[in-house]
Order: structure tokens, then sequence, then C-alpha cells
């Protein structure tokens, strides 16, 4: 069967990269919903992933020692929220934003690059082009193969 049209190594390796992205991000929204993280640098600067949304906020320094570095929290009750926030607490800005913001783009590239390949091969398999899908029946199907009378492709589609 031939390899859709494009470059397939990096259409493949673009297809599993967002596919891997998608899940860590869906389960990353998920579990936050149990449990968070939280990182604190001595910039005063922090961030956290906490019942689905991500946080990121600046605190009034000096920032103790012992508050530096990772914190982890959890077991909560589960719970996610939807929505995005922005104010100042002790007159310092917060901003908070829901995860799946994140996730759903990542969600619709998979989707798309999963659903571009499945089309290009099936087009292949019934011998049409897998650029365009015109029929290629009647033309010549040996090793060398034909360039697609509409579009000029060949038979890899390149």
């Amino acid at each position: 069967m031939p390899a859709p049209h494009g470059h397939p190594r990096l259409r493949a390796l673009a297809k599993w990269l967002a596919t891997a992205i998608t899940v860590l991000l869906i389960a990353a929204w998920l579990v936050s919903g149990k449990f968070g993280i939280a990182h604190h640098r001595s910039s005063g600067y922090s961030a956290s992933l906490w019942r689905g949304r991500v946080f990121i906020w600046q605190s009034a320094p000096p920032i103790p020692p012992r508050s530096l570095g990772f914190e982890f929290r959890g077991p909560t009750d589960f719970g996610l929220e939807w929505w995005m926030s922005s104010f100042k607490r002790y007159n310092l800005p917060l901003f908070a934003f829901p995860l799946w913001w994140l996730a759903a783009p990542a969600l619709a590239t998979t989707i798309a690059l999963w659903r571009r390949d499945h089309i290009a091969r099936r087009r292949a398999a019934k011998f049409h082009c897998p650029k365009c899908g015109y029929d290629l029946a009647g033309l010549a199907r040996d090793g060398g193969g034909a360039k697609c009378p509409e579009c000029g492709a060949g038979p890899t589609g390149g």
C-alpha cells in the first residue's frame, strides 16, 4: 500500500506527538481534580495546577526558603473548575485558566492528523489518488506507477 502524500515520517511523528501531548494534558486535567501541585520560585512567582485550572501568581517578597520548590496537595474531594479568573490577591496579580483550554486544541489537532492519514490510506487502498481522491482505475499499477491525471501527484501522492 503506498504511503500517504507528504513526508510520511514527519507526519507520523506529528501524529504521535500530538497524541502523547493530548493524553498527558487530559490526564493532568483529570488528576488535578483530586490532587494538586505547585511550584514556588525565589523571584516570588508561583504556578500551580489544581482542580483543573492552572494558577499563576506573584507572592510578596521575601519568600521563606522552606516555601520554595514543589508542593503537593491532596487528596481532596474531586472537582474541576471550568472558568478563568484574574484578580489581585493581597494587591498582587493572580491569573487562573482552565487546563482544558490547552487540551481542547491539542485534541482537535490530534483528531485532524489521524483523520487526514486515515483518508489518505483509504484512498490509496482503493487505488484513488492519495492527494485529491481521483479514481486511478485503468492506469498502470506496476512498481513505477502512473501520475494522477487530475493533480499530477505520483503514486505516493508527492
